[in-house]
């Protein structure tokens, strides 16, 4: 039998919504300082792009924000609108090279 979209929908959710909560335990393991060196700046940085991404699908979701596809799909060099909040920041090079938003 064929998936329903809302089947689909639920399937999909609880598989992203759960590699998003790894990802962001994962985030979470850097802060340890015995292991990691980093600065306020650079952690401000770092949440400032995840909660604007996170803003920016709440406003997709409740209708206030229409879906539009990313550049980087044609684009590998291009930065998503989450990354830009550190794309200029040289501790970051690898965001420079659009890597945040694969």
């Amino acid at each position: 039998m064929n998936e329903s979209r809302h089947e689909r929908f639920k399937r999909l959710a609880t598989l992203r919504t759960n590699a998003v909560l790894e990802k962001l335990r994962l985030m979470g393991n850097l802060s340890s300082k015995t292991n990691y060196e980093y600065s306020e700046e650079e952690v401000s940085k770092i949440f400032y792009a995840i909660e604007a991404q996170l803003r920016t699908i709440k406003a997709i979701f409740s209708g206030k924000k229409k879906r539009t596809p990313h550049r980087h799909q044609r684009d590998q060099a291009c930065l998503c609108e989450t990354s830009r909040a550190i794309a200029d920041s040289d501790t970051f090079p690898s965001v420079v090279n659009g890597n945040l938003c694969h």
